[in-house]
């Protein structure tokens, strides 16, 4: 019988700021229905969201609002070591394991800010970032990925009982060469992060073409979310192509299981979304309207995104209690596979 690993949510904690409290909230939410996994999505363009040594983001450098431990220079909430640790540890009390993600080489500008206030001699930004898209990792660099190796160290330093890691590898600029230079440097990273700290790594599906599945190491797990490729069908490698090439895969699907809340969502368009989940979508759904057997043997669980970016003005109560039937809809649907 084909298994089901993961049932989880996505939690964006880069593009807004989440309270622990409120992360608790969430993971108690995933494992009364039957969930058992938390990502965080934890760096974007917006913000770092985690404390770093590394970046120059520390507690003992931070203004604290309530529970609440702001960077002064850049004005960004983010989770202390401590905090983290906090986190982790009641998650592990109901059977939820937090895959940490630390999105590169796409996404990397709230990364970028904080090495532009603390430079680090010995990565210099114009060797860690690209000189077309200033906010990506530039994926022919040495000194870039020497670079996300050791914040990876930190990161995994930070939760030293992670079994898995999301790389990201989401939305970056270039053409068939930087994808092959990016599959690359993701497979050598998942080896070394895998050989030091027993994790196993997943990545988002954007960069996997023809030429850069050859390289990508089936060791590591495909978030798939996406199938159009800026806008162009047809370039990308389809979830069931990508499973047939020998990837685990994880569906996020991108239309029915990614919710931006915001002010001007009418409690119609979440029932409409709930009544999606029970009623149209499928583990198969890859994209809006295009699915593959639910059965493929690679294809080997869910995930549902809760994402930030138009929730500045929201408050996590209201999300939480808005989002809640959405998670529990998608759960229920993936456990009864």
């Amino acid at each position: 019988m084909r298994t089901i690993d993961r049932v989880g949510l996505n939690l964006d904690i880069a593009r807004r700021y989440w309270s622990p409290a409120s992360i608790i909230t969430l993971i108690n939410l995933v494992a009364d229905k039957g969930g058992n996994s938390l990502h965080l999505h934890a760096s974007d363009d917006q913000a770092y969201g985690l404390e770093s040594v590394l970046l120059g983001q520390t507690a003992a450098k931070a203004q604290l609002v309530g529970t609440k431990y702001v960077n002064p220079r850049t004005g960004k909430g983010f989770l202390t070591r401590v905090q983290l640790a906090s986190v982790i540890a009641h998650a592990a009390t109901r059977g939820v394991d937090v895959m940490l993600e630390i999105d590169t080489p796409g996404h990397a500008g709230g990364i970028r800010r904080l090495m532009d206030l603390t430079p680090i001699a010995r990565f210099p930004t114009a060797q860690v970032f690209s000189d077309y898209a200033p906010k990506e990792i530039e994926v022919h660099s040495s000194t870039a990925w020497a670079f996300v190796r050791e914040l990876w160290g930190e990161v995994l330093g930070m939760h030293p009982t992670a079994t898995r890691v999301h790389l990201g590898g989401d939305e970056f600029a270039g053409s068939v060469v930087e994808k092959k230079a990016w599959a690359a440097g993701a497979s050598e990273l998942a080896a070394a992060l895998a050989t030091t700290y027993r994790v196993t790594s997943t990545v988002w599906n954007d960069a996997i073409v023809p030429e850069s599945a050859a390289l990508l190491s089936r060791s590591i797990t495909v978030a798939y979310w996406d199938y159009d490729d800026w806008g162009t069908p047809g370039t990308r490698l389809t979830m069931p192509a990508v499973a047939s090439a020998g990837f685990t895969i994880h569906n996020y699907n991108g239309y029915y299981c990614y919710w931006v809340p915001r002010t001007s969502e009418t409690a119609g368009d979440r029932q409409w979304m709930c009544d999606a989940l029970r009623g149209w979508w499928t583990l198969g759904y890859w994209g809006a309207d295009r699915t593959m057997s639910e059965s493929h043997v690679n294809l080997r669980g869910a995930c549902f995104s809760i994402w930030g970016e138009q929730s500045a003005s929201m408050s996590e109560a209201t999300i939480i209690s808005r989002g809640s039937p959405i998670y529990s809809a998608f759960a229920s649907k993936v456990r009864a596979i």
